[in-house]
């Protein structure tokens, strides 16, 4: 994703899937408030499917979804089990900003900084649901 990103940065993103992921945002910003963990997690979802469509990626996409069902049953149970999702917001926000002004390394940055929210999660959840890791 850090390279996809990176990708995203160059002058060959569509405006359409840059006013994509501005909607995904205002949707995002709703279920902050209905604290939807659902549909926050399909955002979440579509919004990083989008930057991959974007440059043209979606095989990849697809393949990276195979491998991550674990994962994201553990993305899934997060968002559940804490409702505190300005700070994801605020990283997507700040990615489409990157995007916006060609900033690639400012993307990674976000991105790898993002991705790193998930091992973080990791040991949250296994320490908040023990009997979920055995």
């Amino acid at each position: 994703e850090r390279a996809v990103i990176r990708l995203a940065c160059s002058d060959s993103f569509p405006d359409e899937q840059l006013k994509a992921l501005q909607k995904n945002l205002t949707k995002q910003q709703a279920c902050i408030d209905k604290q939807d963990y659902r549909t926050m997690f399909e955002l979440d979802e579509a919004f990083h499917r989008t930057i991959f469509e974007g440059c043209r990626k979606s095989n990849t996409w697809a393949v990276i979804q195979q491998i991550n069902i674990h994962l994201n049953r553990s993305r899934m149970l997060r968002l559940a089990a804490d409702h505190h999702w300005d700070h994801l917001y605020e990283q997507h926000l700040h990615m489409v900003e990157a995007i916006q002004e060609h900033d690639a390394d400012r993307a990674e940055r976000i991105m790898k900084d993002h991705l790193s929210l998930t091992i973080a999660d990791q040991a949250l959840l296994k320490e908040k649901f023990p009997s979920y890791f055995k």
